[in-house]
């Protein structure tokens, strides 16, 4: 799994040039110094604060032949029993498909990339099962947001297809009415 190279909205499939490589079969693990560095203010509140963007994690998914309905049940008990409440800086944690659709797409918003590093780090050993009971190793990761190399490390390990792509791209502009962080 190859990481970003480039700068924000460059595409990078397994395989292409990038800064560093991960052996996800080699099982490996995120380190323990995958926090971020602080965002970059993209813009001003009304009262004239500094203001940063979400972070934003995006990940499609392949449902398993005949594994769609047990993927359900196993999604909704995660996110009840585990992320709910154990990550309440989280914003948002969704699972969406379409009726009869093997594609699932999880959407994650974050106050920043910290509170995703502590989601990677609750969640690994599930992910990890996830695909293995579950989901077929094909992913395709967005992430909207400021991310620190490890922090994009664990999360292109975390995602285990060899043939996924990562997209990242940073904001540049903008407002949020979500509460402030």
């Amino acid at each position: 799994m190859i990481l970003p190279a480039g700068g924000p909205g460059q595409e990078y499939p397994s395989g292409a040039p990038g800064r560093s490589a991960v052996d996800a079969d080699a099982g490996w693990e995120p380190a323990a110094g995958i926090w971020s560095h602080p965002p970059e203010p993209v813009g001003r509140t009304s009262g004239g604060s500094d203001m940063t963007a979400p972070f934003i994690f995006l990940g499609t998914h392949r449902v398993k032949p005949g594994k769609r309905e047990e993927f359900m049940k196993y999604f909704t008990e995660f996110c009840t029993d585990l992320v709910e409440p154990n990550e309440p800086r989280l914003f948002s944690f969704f699972g969406y498909t379409a009726p009869d659709s093997d594609i699932v797409t999880v959407v994650q918003v974050h106050p920043d990339a910290d509170s995703m590093a502590t989601h990677m780090k609750l969640i690994m050993q599930h992910i990890s099962e996830a695909y293995a009971d579950y989901l077929e190793p094909e992913s395709t990761i967005q992430i909207y947001g400021t991310i620190s190399e490890e922090l994009a490390r664990a999360v292109a390990g975390a995602s285990q297809g060899g043939t996924d792509a990562v997209t990242i791209r940073e904001p540049f502009a903008g407002f949020s009415r979500l509460p402030a962080a």
